[in-house]
Order: C-alpha cells, then sequence, then structure tokens
C-alpha cells in the first residue's frame, strides 16, 4: 500500500471523529440552554391539582392504608395471641428446631 492512501485513511477517520465530537456538543450545549424551556400549557398545573382522577387515586390510596393497618394489627393480634399460647419452653429461641438455647 502506498503512504499516500493511510494518511488519506488516517486524516478522514480523525475528521469524522472531529465531526462526530462537535456535533455531540452542539447537541449537548442546546440542550443545557433549553432543557428548561419547556412552554407551560394553558392551565397544566391547576387542572392537575383539581382533577377527578387525582381526586379518585388519593381515595383510592387512603383505603389501601387503611386495610394495610388493619391486616399490621390482626399479624399483631395473632403474634400475641400465639405467644400467650405456646408453652414456656417453646418461646427460647431455635427451641421448634430442637436446638437448646445458649446459656
Amino acid at each position: 500500500m502506498p503512504i499516500g492512501s493511510n494518511a488519506a485513511i488516517t486524516n478522514t477517520f480523525f475528521a469524522s471523529v472531529a465531526s462526530l465530537a462537535w456535533s455531540a456538543t452542539v447537541a449537548w450545549t442546546q440542550w443545557l440552554r433549553h432543557r428548561f424551556d419547556r412552554p407551560s400549557a394553558p392551565g397544566s398545573l391547576g387542572d392537575l391539582t383539581e382533577s377527578p382522577r387525582l381526586r379518585q387515586l388519593e381515595a383510592a390510596i387512603d383505603a389501601i392504608s387503611v386495610d394495610f393497618e388493619r391486616m399490621a394489627e390482626a399479624q399483631r393480634f395473632t403474634v400475641r395471641l400465639l405467644d400467650e399460647r405456646l408453652p414456656i419452653r417453646s418461646r427460647t429461641r431455635g427451641a421448634f428446631l430442637g436446638l437448646t438455647p445458649a446459656v
């Protein structure tokens, strides 16, 4: 291969890398400059806070939290009930596995 063809390939490669770097830099600076320039739709935030869909979602979350609290209370009650009914020997750590507790 002649020496001139290697130089042409090298120059073409570096020119394409430089062009890509320049394009990426321009795109990045445009994004940085305009990332907060979004035009606000008329009444977008006011309509969002007063929408029936948002109120329905809040009601559903409240209902789920009440049910979750009921389940937690039932679990606490069950644990307390089982703790009262189990023999004292089985309350020690590892007794259900046949392990002796550490002294």
